[in-house]
């Protein structure tokens, strides 16, 4: 998944910022995983998290940004007109208030016409989460692409692309290197592209636009 997701972000900034960004920030960063893809391509790269050790670990493998502990729906944060946010694997894990708390949060530092870019690997729509609750596994994902959809939009943005991942990733068992290491893997995600299935795929990203 998140060679997939790190594939769609690369096209995405090719797509949309073909001369570089200009103030980036991504929330919820973690080690860095993605940061430190975007970091190159921006003037200026904020991240942000709430855990001292993953900071530290994303402070030593990026090169250029800058990174901040911070709850931002409840402190202040040191940025403004931000060109890019991203978000990756935060939703799917957070609880409905704070879904959309934070949602309200990353639109208000976003400049008018800046893009949201983020992800759903928790859909609860898809086939990996319905089989294990059909074998008595219950799974507590809860966020489905309406909802989401739902939150966003509350959040003053607008939805401009959806780009469905792992489609035929029905079992954790498939996460194999022989699968997703070689060709074989973006040849079998080909039809998570197909217009309104992310809908049902395990993984999607979302791109958004403040209104």
């Amino acid at each position: 998944m998140a060679r997939r997701e790190r594939g769609i972000v690369e096209k995405l900034l090719d797509q949309h910022f073909p001369n570089g960004v200009g103030t980036y920030l991504d929330f919820a960063c973690g080690t860095g995983r993605l940061t430190s893809v975007v970091e190159l391509r921006s003037k200026t790269a904020v991240g942000i998290d709430i855990s001292d050790s993953m900071l530290a670990v994303a402070a030593s493998t990026c090169l250029r940004a800058n990174f901040l502990k911070r709850d931002i729906t409840r402190e202040p944060v040191p940025v403004k007109d931000v060109d890019l946010v991203t978000s990756f694997r935060f939703f799917g894990n957070a609880q409905q208030e704070l879904r959309r708390e934070v949602l309200a949060a990353l639109s208000a530092l976003l400049r008018p016409g800046g893009l949201l870019i983020l992800n759903n690997h928790r859909n609860s729509a898809a086939p990996l989460i319905r089989l294990a609750r059909w074998r008595g596994n219950p799974d507590p994902a809860d966020l489905s692409s309406s909802v989401l959809n739902a939150l966003v939009r509350d959040a003053g943005l607008t939805v401009e692309s959806i780009h469905g991942i792992g489609l035929w990733y029905v079992h954790h068992r498939l996460a194999k290197e022989w699968i997703v290491g070689t060709r074989l893997g973006p040849w079998l995600d080909k039809p998570s592209a197909l217009l309104g299935l992310y809908r049902i795929c395990p993984d999607y990203v979302m791109v958004c636009r403040k209104r």
